[in-house]
């Protein structure tokens, strides 16, 4: 089973491009990948459900969508979904 060599310091650009490259290089262990065991630090939980985000660096860069092929960044996401009626607002569910 292939173990990510990416941390949650490093850039999530250099975790898209190890994804890639596994993906190109070990077809057969880039589908057994469970993207929900990725490294990540913490995602806030007031953070859209319903869009995946797979992993998040320590800058707040996230791999995310429904492939795990768009980085963004957090504040954007939030911020998107801030403007639907009925989301909460960011920080809204963090402030206790």
């Amino acid at each position: 089973m292939y173990t990510v060599e990416w941390t949650p310091g490093d850039p999530i650009q250099n975790l898209l491009a190890e994804l890639c490259t596994l993906e190109r290089t070990q077809p057969h262990e880039y589908e057994m990948l469970v993207f929900a065991m990725l490294p990540t630090a913490p995602i806030p939980a007031d953070v859209e459900m319903e869009y995946p985000i797979w992993a998040m660096d320590l800058h707040k860069y996230c791999l995310a969508g429904k492939d795990a092929a768009a980085i963004e960044h957090l504040d954007a996401i939030q911020a998107r979904f801030a403007q639907v009626p009925g989301h909460p607002k960011p920080g809204a569910l963090s402030q206790g």
